[in-house]
């Protein structure tokens, strides 16, 4: 019967995912068509303390461009071999407009200039050295602090495998063509611990994961909607400018002109959907539509969406027979072609003895988007539950049981707004058998547990079988709802 119901919801929802095609519109963006070739330059000032660390930022920087894939570098070496040849030295100490015009000598597009504001070392007391028992009188306090003061002196002076590092940067980012300062950002980064070495290596790693999050932004892929076809989009822009599958880009309609009191005015293109790559040619890539809300056109405007994307589903499960409760499942991939979460949940359950028994419940979940289109979209869940039903047994113990089980299901999901879907989900669950029940003592200061007391044979819980839910998911981008 349920199978009959979920089959009935579903199989109109399947009609809705024809997507329409339609004629191109044009707008006027920036289209990440070709790699960009960046001149990569360290501001190497008077202090030659410094020089060294500039020159490890450079090489950061360099290799986390080339990681990224989305710009062709040209480092100072390279920079240097280019004026050999037409007989010019570069300085330490750059202007922008030197930099611009390096940068036309490099042919390059764009340049990268970094600044190391400061960089320090030093050793400093490890954080138990100033650590107290708290029941100590203030004389042993005394005399303890004097103790350490004197063994540090004697056996560490210098802290030095407790080494403080500091570094503080600045990258410029500027148009060659223009001069205009595209973008200017400072980073820092302090590590406690180690020896010199290890303790600088701290640092540079968590600056390098600064750096890749910038770099994000700052070469942020646009493309346009080349055609719709059946839930797919092609989009002009591929691997050759370092896409990646997997890459989120959200769609928008082209930008309008409004005019009011004789006054003209732009006003921003509206969100329409995301869509996920999953293949790419050089010069153009195949992404599958995640969700919708609107209908896309030939023209519009793909945007990369660089912020983590979550998912929060609410969902009742309708009684089967044996159990009924509602629950909340957290998406950790709710764009991409794999999704994965936990849940929680809250039931009642029926056991053998007809009794009504509380239960919490927790969720390990994957699934996979099978298909989709403009309203519609499906996927298959594999799941593992572990649930914890409780009751008193014959002796009135407050006993517990856990029930472990395999879900397989369907979920079909309605767009019903840019912030929330309808999701519906069907599926068998394996397994989900148990007459085990147990209670807790304190013993002799240990909690030990014993096997539940039944005048009869222990109450059987059984929540296999088919299940359905019903339920409304909505979105967060970087934590926050989408809007």
């Amino acid at each position: 019967r349920l199978i009959g119901i979920g089959l009935l919801i579903l199989f109109p929802l399947l009609l809705l995912s024809q997507t329409p095609t339609a004629s191109l519109k044009m707008f006027s963006g920036d289209i990440t068509s070709q790699k960009s070739r960046i001149l990569l330059l360290s501001n190497q000032t008077a202090d030659e303390t410094l020089q060294p660390i500039d020159t490890e930022l450079t090489s950061l920087l360099a290799s986390s461009l080339t990681e990224l894939g989305r710009a062709d570098v040209i480092d100072r070496t390279n920079l240097e071999l280019i004026l050999n040849e037409q007989y010019l030295q570069l300085s330490g100490f750059l202007l922008d407009s030197q930099i611009v015009e390096l940068g036309n000598i490099a042919s390059a597009s764009e340049a990268m200039l970094v600044n190391t504001i400061s960089f320090s070392q030093k050793g400093v007391p490890p954080d138990n050295d100033s650590d107290e028992d708290e029941d100590e009188s203030f004389l042993s306090e005394l005399l303890g602090g004097l103790v350490r003061s004197v063994v540090n002196s004697i056996t560490d002076p210098t802290y030095e495998n407790n080494i403080q590092t500091q570094i503080s940067i600045q990258f410029k980012h500027i148009n060659i063509e223009t001069g205009a300062l595209l973008h200017s950002f400072h980073l820092s980064s302090t590590f406690t611990g180690g020896r010199r070495a290890t303790s600088k290596s701290a640092v540079l790693r968590h600056l390098q994961a600064q750096i890749m999050q910038k770099l994000k932004t700052v070469f942020n892929y646009q493309a346009l909607v080349v055609s719709v076809d059946d839930g797919e989009l092609i989009l002009n822009v591929g691997s050759k400018v370092g896409l990646r599958k997997g890459t989120i880009f959200e769609i928008r309609r082209p930008d309008s002109v409004g005019e009011f009191n004789g006054q003209k005015f732009t006003i921003p293109g509206r969100s329409v959907a995301f869509v996920s790559v999953s293949e790419m040619s050089p010069e153009t890539n195949r992404a599958n539509i995640r969700r919708q809300w609107r209908g896309i056109r030939p023209g519009y405007e793909a945007i990369e969406n660089q912020a983590l994307i979550s998912g929060l589903l609410l969902y009742f499960l309708p009684s089967t027979g044996s159990f009924q409760g509602v629950g909340a499942d957290g998406h950790f991939k709710p764009f991409d072609g794999f999704d994965y979460g936990l849940g929680l949940r809250y039931t009642n359950i029926i056991d053998s003895y007809e009794d009504h028994n509380n239960s919490f419940g927790l969720s390990l979940f994957g699934s996979y988007h099978l298909f989709g289109g403009q309203k519609f979209q499906s996927s298959s869940r594999v799941g593992i539950d572990w649930d914890m039903p409780s009751k008193r047994d014959d002796a009135d113990h407050s006993v517990t049981s856990h029930v472990v089980s395999m879900t397989l299901g369907l979920t079909g999901e309605i767009f019903l707004s840019k912030k929330a879907d309808l999701c519906i989900q069907i599926g068998y669950r394996f397994a989900g058998i148990s007459d085990k029940w147990e209670y807790n003592k304190e013993e002799d200061g240990e909690t030990k547990f014993h096997a539940a007391i039944w005048n009869e044979p222990a109450p059987k819980i059984d929540i296999s079988g088919i299940y359905l839910t019903v339920g409304i998911k909505t979105f967060f981008v970087a934590g926050k709802l989408l809007r």
